[in-house]
């Protein structure tokens, strides 16, 4: 970690384009409300327990999606000594700081601290959400104090259910998978019905489960004997609701708590989780399609078919998911819309057409993504956490490792901007120009980015198993050899879009490498004879 900073009675200190960068997440993050624009804060998180992954870390995953004007950087928060008492400022007021705080990352969502303990963000609909009253806390807030002070993932729980209701919550409903080196729990958080405290629960995933949130409550039957899991104000809450705590009709939270089944259309949540669910357990048979997603729901955890098989690797590639090799795949359903070159995007959702509305399938996968992200908290590795992190699209990014003990992290991932294109060291631009190139020939050149994709994580992966030898706790080496791995990273990263341009220069196949392509590419034969009729 980076040196011990001591302040006086003050704020924590913070980069200021980490304060930029929060303020303009926070405009994001109420945008839904403000402008009638549901696509915003429409983030997607995974996480799988110690005897699920191969190595016994805990992993989980988190996609920051938005609407394209906010840049992907990851940045450091350092350690701090305070003189106490004194305040810690929040987005509407302050609270009492604590005499030292942790060092962490942040992408503006709080993702990892020193001690491992990792957080991944979704927002979810619910009953209440106090734009007025007491309330002085946001999910912004939450995160990042819970990785200030917390140790361990139960930690970090109760410290954000203690402030949220002590100091009030005020924010969309959300959630957080919250992690550490052996144990993840689902957290659930909404205002309470005064607006001035909050409403909460969480669940442990079992050690052999995995589990996801995609924008929607997950938590059924709360365990009331695990007090310690749920909000002191739950039970009177519920029963204003009508539930009846002495029928045995178990306190469902998602039933009792979520505003609507789903954030935009259906199947906007369920599909997405259901694709997790028939990537990794598909003996279990689970239906993509319900009436009802509050009512009908998928299980909150799962144990996959395969014990010990999941990695960052595996993870990644469900970030990348967009239903590929299933009936909903967005190459092509519905209906021929991913054109004649099977694109994954869709712009616009929902929309009218001819008075009726229209809701195209959402995947985990999005051009909307500001960054996505895979975080390890492990027990056994002499490195520590590691978050392998990505801006712009994961269809489109390169995941690279940081460490929440790094003295600094690489420019390339730090200060980039929307109206600076910097080939020599924006990673965000990286990606993001790689996204518009793909969408030129997309079947054949996401076919070809998923093998670069391969290739330079598997370098990283690499280079993570050396320094695993050679490590000894030198924080310096850590970060040198980080840095210079993501700033090789996007270097390569960028020579993938000119190779792909000069690859299919002018529609040709021009020594494209697939096999049962001639020069000639043509048009898809099922689009062009839709399009001819």
């Amino acid at each position: 970690m980076g040196a011990l900073r001591s302040y006086p009675c003050s704020n924590h200190p913070h980069n200021p384009n980490l304060l930029l960068l929060a303020f303009t997440l926070l405009l994001l993050h109420f945008a839904p409300f403000a402008l009638l624009l549901p696509t915003a804060s429409a983030c997607s998180t995974i996480v799988a327990g110690r005897k699920a992954t191969d190595d016994g870390s805990v992993l989980f995953s988190h996609s920051n999606d938005g609407a394209g004007d906010v840049p992907g950087n990851i940045h450091l928060v350092v350690s701090a000594n305070y003189t106490t008492p004194c305040t810690r400022s929040v987005s509407r007021g302050s609270i009492p700081q604590v005499p030292s705080t942790f060092q962490y990352l942040t992408e503006g969502y709080a993702i990892m601290n020193e001690n491992q303990v990792g957080l991944g963000e979704s927002t979810c609909t619910g009953i209440y959400t106090a734009s007025s009253g007491g309330g002085i806390l946001n999910i912004v807030d939450l995160g990042q104090i819970a990785l200030e002070r917390s140790k361990t993932a139960l930690e970090a729980v109760k410290i954000l259910g203690q402030l949220a209701e002590e100091f009030g919550y005020y924010d969309n409903a959300e959630s957080l998978m919250v992690t550490d080196p052996t144990s993840a729990y689902i957290f659930h958080v909404l205002s309470d019905s005064t607006g001035n405290s909050a409403i909460w629960a969480a669940l442990k995933v079992p050690d052999d489960h995995v589990a996801t949130v995609m924008n929607a409550f997950v938590i059924r039957a709360v365990d009331l004997s695990q007090d310690e899991l749920f909000s002191t104000n739950l039970l009177s809450e519920a029963e204003t609701l009508g539930w009846q705590p002495n029928t045995n009709t178990p306190l469902d939270f998602t039933l009792l708590f979520s505003k609507d089944n789903e954030a935009t259309c259906k199947y906007s949540s369920g599909r997405r989780q259901w694709a997790v669910l028939n990537e990794l357990a598909p003996s279990l048979g689970v239906d993509p399609e319900y009436d009802d997603y509050v009512t009908s729901g998928y299980p909150a955890t799962f144990a996959p078919d395969i014990p010990n098989s999941i990695n960052v690797t595996v993870m990644s590639s469900l970030m990348r998911n967009t239903y590929e090799n299933t009936p909903f795949s967005m190459a092509l359903f519905p209906e021929l819309s991913g054109g004649p070159w099977k694109s994954p995007s869709r712009w616009t959702t929902p929309q009218a057409v001819d008075n009726a509305t229209v809701c195209w399938e959402r995947p985990i996968a999005t051009f909307k993504s500001i960054v996505s992200l895979v975080g390890s908290s492990s027990s056994e590795s002499n490195i520590g956490g590691t978050v392998w992190f990505g801006p712009h699209s994961a269809l489109t990014t390169i995941y690279v490792p940081f460490s929440p003990n790094m003295n600094h992290l690489p420019i390339s991932h730090t200060d980039n901007s929307l109206s600076s294109l910097n080939r020599n060291v924006s990673a965000f631009w990286a990606s993001r120009f790689l996204y518009q190139v793909s969408e030129i020939k997309s079947e054949f050149m996401l076919a070809d980015i998923r093998i670069a994709q391969s290739e330079l994580e598997a370098k990283s992966l690499k280079l993570q198993e050396q320094l695993a030898e050679t490590y000894d706790g030198d924080v310096q080496q850590l970060t040198d050899a980080y840095s210079r791995n993501a700033l090789d990273a996007v270097s390569a990263w960028w020579a993938i879009s000119d190779t792909l341009v000069m690859r299919y220069a002018d529609g040709y196949c021009n020594g494209c490498g697939h096999p049962d392509v001639g020069r000639d590419i043509g048009y898809d034969q099922d689009w062009l004879d839709s399009v001819v009729k």
